[in-house]
């Protein structure tokens, strides 16, 4: 029963990503400045902070890392803000909710470039072969554009770009610093990073006005990041939750995935009318694929299936 429970946690990881992803998409829309982006990020990382401070004080646990868990707890966080920001402002121009998140999604094979030349993990044949994968199914959920519509790609595209490789960049500090800090430490102080990162760019950006006063707009972009910052927590301990119950990591990321990529194409079908869909699933699908032939375990864990198979037939 406890190898099975993860799948729920799993499962329950995607729904939430879904809906925090559609409220990004909403927040998007309602946002008129980087301002009012930054503004939402704040009561984000608002959240975050005082969650994990909450954390911290209840487990009886020191606040304060290591120097190398605490310098990579806020680089972590200032990364974690132009994350949030911009996976916003992506929204704000024009951005499609499934083609944005897809993209973000591949630091995942990228990060498996990362393991190869930061930590120096062995990468053979069938990997590159998954990234050859990975860019064929980028291209088919853009949904096969000319080359010179490769180079007219709208602004958010790169965005979403620029969020991917911030992403990334984030795996391969999180690994780094993974037995400096605790998981509530990185959060408190990460949080504390995005939250002064946060604080500079408001009143740069307009979100408040000479006569500070609070806009309609202001109240309604507060309601939809205290429901980001939520779904932002509790994704997080899903996560937590479906390591505690066995997952395979690997696996456990291949489910949310595919399951979120599919979900995030349907709601962006019914709540904003993107279509293209059976395009976009079938690139869906070789991204799964790409990412069970370039992840070690997840390629092992298939092929322990298929060698299980043979022996029963």
């Amino acid at each position: 029963m406890k190898n099975q429970k993860w799948m729920l946690w799993a499962l329950g990881n995607a729904l939430v990503k879904t809906f925090t992803v559609t409220i990004q998409k909403f927040i998007g829309l309602a946002s008129q400045t980087f301002g009012h982006v930054a503004f939402v990020a704040f009561i984000v990382s608002l959240l975050q902070v005082s969650v994990g401070f909450a954390a911290i004080k209840y487990q009886k646990l020191p606040l304060l890392p290591n120097k190398k868990g605490l310098i990579g707890s806020c680089v972590y966080g200032f990364n974690v803000f132009w994350v949030t920001a911009l996976s916003f402002y992506i929204f704000k121009i024009g951005g499609d909710l499934l083609v944005s998140t897809f993209i973000i999604s591949l630091g995942i094979i990228l990060g498996t470039l990362a393991d190869k030349f930061f930590f120096k993990e062995p990468f053979v044949l069938r990997q590159w072969l998954g990234i050859f994968l990975a860019v064929c199914a980028a291209y088919i959920v853009l949904g096969l554009p000319s080359l010179a519509e490769i180079i007219a790609l709208p602004p958010w595209v790169f965005l979403s770009s620029i969020v991917m490789l911030l992403g990334a960049m984030n795996s391969v500090l999180t690994r780094y610093v993974k037995n400096d800090v605790t998981g509530f430490q990185r959060n408190f102080w990460g949080g504390l990073s995005m939250l002064c990162a946060a604080i500079f760019f408001i009143p740069f950006w307009g979100i408040i006005n000479p006569s500070l006063e609070v806009a309609d707009q202001t109240i309604d972009l507060v309601k939809l990041g205290i429901l980001s910052g939520i779904g932002a927590v509790i994704i997080w301990n899903l996560g937590l939750l479906s390591y505690k119950y066995g997952a395979y990591i690997a696996l456990e990321t291949l489910i949310v995935y595919g399951v979120l990529l599919s979900l995030i194409a349907i709601s962006g079908w019914i709540f904003f009318g993107e279509g293209n869909m059976p395009v976009k699933f079938i690139g869906i699908l070789v991204y799964l694929t790409a990412f069970s032939v370039v992840d070690n375990k997840t390629w092992n864990f298939f092929a322990s299936l298929g060698r299980k198979w043979q022996q029963f037939h």
